[in-house]
């Protein structure tokens, strides 16, 4: 009678050590989506002029003597 008890126990730790893999993957899943909507975009990279294309301009900062 031990030896059906033991494999019934084994086989319900094998099923929550299945669940607990599932809810560990969700929980990673969930941090994941978090994490890509909290990302902020930096202000130096990117300049928000709010929805506008700017384009570059390359501006000098001092203007070349011409000899």
């Amino acid at each position: 009678m031990e030896f059906f008890e033991i494999e019934y126990i084994l086989q319900e730790l094998e099923e929550a050590n299945k669940e607990e893999e599932k809810r560990i993957k969700q929980q990673e899943e969930e941090y994941k989506k978090q994490q890509a909507a909290a990302k902020m975009p930096r202000s130096h990279d990117k300049p928000d002029y709010g929805g506008f294309k700017v384009p570059k301009m390359n501006i000098p900062s001092m203007p070349k003597p011409k000899f």
